[in-house]
Parts: C-alpha cells; sequence; structure tokens
C-alpha cells in the first residue's frame, strides 16, 4: 500500500539525515504499527515481511518468552531468512527489529552457553555466531537495526553488525554488553567493532564494566 511504501521509505530517511531523537520517536512509532499488521513469511523465532516494496522487514519475536534471547535455532533462522532477503532482486534494504514493545534482543540464551561441554564446543559456538554476523556486515544491500527497548549482549552485537543503527529514546532502551559481569567477553566480533564505532576508551569502558548506555 501506499501508506506502507511511505514507512519504509521515512525509515531510511531517517537513517541518512541522523534525524532528532524526538522526531524518530515518532516515526518508530507510526512504523512499529504498520509492521505488526499484514501477512508475513514466517519460521517461529523470525518473520520476514515483504509487504513494503523493495525494503524486507524481518522481525525477531521468541514466541515462547517475553523478552527475545539468540539461541541456535533463531541464530540458524536468522541465517536463513537473511539468505532469503539478500537473494530476493526484489528487496535493496533490510529493516531488523523487534516484535516485542520492549526490547530488542535481550542477549545470548544462557542456557545454550551452559550447555557447552567442552572447549571446542564453546568454541564452535562462538564461530558461529561470528559467521552470522559476518554475513550480515558483508551484506551488500543496507541493514538498519531499529532498536527500542533493551538491546544487550549478543543483541548489541546484531545491531553492530548492521550498517545503520537508530533506537529510540525511551527509558526502556539501553545498550550494553553486560556478559562481562558472567567472566564473559563479547564472543561475536563485538570487541572489534564496538571500537570502530565509539572509541577504544569507552568500548572498553563498556566492555570491561557490563554498563548500559541510555
Amino acid at each position: 500500500t501506499a501508506s506502507s511504501n511511505m514507512a519504509s521509505v521515512r525509515l531510511l530517511s531517517a537513517v541518512r539525515s541522523s534525524c532528532r531523537t524526538a522526531i524518530f520517536q515518532r516515526k518508530f512509532q507510526c512504523l512499529d504499527r504498520h509492521f505488526s499488521s499484514s501477512s508475513v513469511m514466517a519460521a517461529k523465532y523470525l518473520k520476514l515481511d515483504p509487504k513494503y516494496g523493495d525494503v524486507a522487514v524481518i522481525r525477531f519475536d521468541n514466541p515462547d518468552a517475553k523478552v527475545n534471547t539468540l539461541n541456535r535455532e533463531m541464530q540458524s533462522e536468522f541465517l536463513e531468512v537473511m539468505s532469503e532477503a539478500q537473494e530476493n532482486p526484489a528487496f535493496k534494504a533490510v529493516v531488523v527489529i523487534s516484535g516485542k514493545s520492549d526490547n530488542f534482543i535481550a542477549g545470548a540464551d544462557i542456557k545454550m552457553i551452559e550447555s557447552c561441554k567442552s572447549l571446542e564446543e564453546v568454541k564452535e559456538l562462538s564461530q558461529k555466531g561470528q559467521a552470522a554476523f559476518s554475513q550480515l556486515e558483508s551484506s551488500s544491500k543496507p541493514i538498519v537495526a531499529a532498536i527500542k527497548g533493551t538491546c544487550l549482549g549478543g543483541g548489541l552485537e546484531v545491531a553492530l553488525a548492521c550498517h545503520y543503527r537508530i533506537a529510540v529514546a525511551d527509558k526502556k532502551t539501553g545498550l550494553g554488553v553486560p556478559e562481562v559481569m558472567l567472566g564473559l567477553l563479547p564472543g561475536a566480533g563485538g570487541t572489534v567493532r564496538l571500537p570502530k564505532l565509539l572509541n577504544i576508551p569507552t568500548a572498553l569502558d563498556m566492555m570491561l564494566t557490563g554498563k548500559t548506555i541510555r
């Protein structure tokens, strides 16, 4: 429809022009209403919405939990959906958004990490995450992470691998890599991407203290 196409145009325009937060917040709320009300190509955890002209909208939404967390199944689905969006010539750009009203992705599923019984399993898990986000980063089509709510750990790594990031100035919105509190560092490329986007002192402060930026 004309209104949905205009919504897609407004989102990409917001990225290109680095709109002020208040302006983007009104646009985001409008987009969120549009993106939540049409037919989709759906797996369990991710939905690819093809109804917005040449912009593919990929929505993270775990139906079994109040918050989105990255697990093996979601990671596998994400690669499949991203490949579909990348290979479809009808799509010129991609928006990654959450189906939850108050969180983007709250991090990796701790149970997935705890299930690793050996160093080799941990290494494989990290390498698969790195491969997935490298695929995202190397996409020939621009990818926008539209963030509202909690964006932590693996969730922030998803956003870092996208080409653009825009976030709503909401009290529930927070960005960080708190896994250091569990004795971990970002394992999917965040230790490289975060300093590139910020600077080394600020990135180290985030990674070594686990603080959340609001």
